[in-house]
């Protein structure tokens, strides 16, 4: 993350130097709220088995981003905000809600609420004074500061309906790719709309999944099979 970031404020710096006589900046700030599907698998080992049980689910947020034109038609983007990251997986999970038989519950669902920072490059092509086509390219880091797991089914002897937990932990990374349309509505204020596909996605472990001694993988929080969405945007051209 550190090297990705210092190469982004490298090529700021060098477009900064190279393009000042030649384009005028145009840059911008504003909200953006992606809604993105993602059909996934976890995984666990029964009677030393692999299982991949699969789910699909969405997830969402909303972001404030600062974009900047650095040459021509090419742009910089960073932003931070808020994501929900969802996955709708049966698997099994450490429930504290039981202390007898903690080790007999499976998720229903889990969600995890982030810290979401990205940074990303583009380029845009103009289809009118008003409207113009983008495509970006995005890296996008989520920070969990908390964690929503919701059994399958309870016992009777169950002490809660769910377990909630508030620790700090990353929960992974991924490599979005998106294609959109932007429409400026006023002077300076514009809306637009993106097809979003992550194309690689990197999920961290968490510790309340079972961990198995002849296996690296159990605790992973997934694996993705597919994701696409959308993400809605306006923003503010100065």
């Amino acid at each position: 993350m550190k090297n990705i970031v210092y190469l982004i404020l490298v090529l700021v710096s060098y477009f900064n130097s190279y393009a000042q006589s030649k384009v005028e900046y145009s840059n911008s700030i504003g909200i953006s709220i992606p809604v993105i599907f993602n059909n996934s698998n976890g995984i666990y080992y029964s009677g030393g088995n692999r299982k991949e049980p699969t789910g699909k689910a969405t997830s969402y947020g909303i972001n404030c981003n600062f974009q900047r034109s650095v040459y021509k038609k090419i742009f910089l983007i960073a932003g931070a905000g808020y994501f929900r990251q969802s996955f709708h997986i049966v698997r099994p999970f450490s429930f504290d809600g039981d202390p007898g038989t903690n080790l007999l519950y499976s998720t229903k669902r889990y969600f995890y609420d982030n810290t979401h920072w990205l940074i990303g490059i583009g380029y845009y092509l103009n289809l009118n004074k008003e409207t113009r086509v983008k495509g970006l390219g995005s890296y996008n880091s989520l920070t969990s500061f908390r964690q929503y797991y919701e059994p399958a089914r309870l016992t009777n002897v169950a002490q809660k309906p769910n377990e909630i937990n508030k620790q700090k932990m990353k929960i992974g990374s991924t490599i979005d790719l998106s294609v959109g349309i932007e429409k400026d509505i006023k002077r300076h204020l514009s809306v637009g709309l993106d097809a979003v596909m992550p194309i690689f996605s990197n999920w961290k472990n968490d510790e309340i999944f079972i961990k198995y001694d002849y296996s690296h993988d159990s605790q992973k929080i997934a694996e993705n099979r597919f994701s696409i969405g959308i993400a809605f945007s306006c923003k503010y051209y100065f």
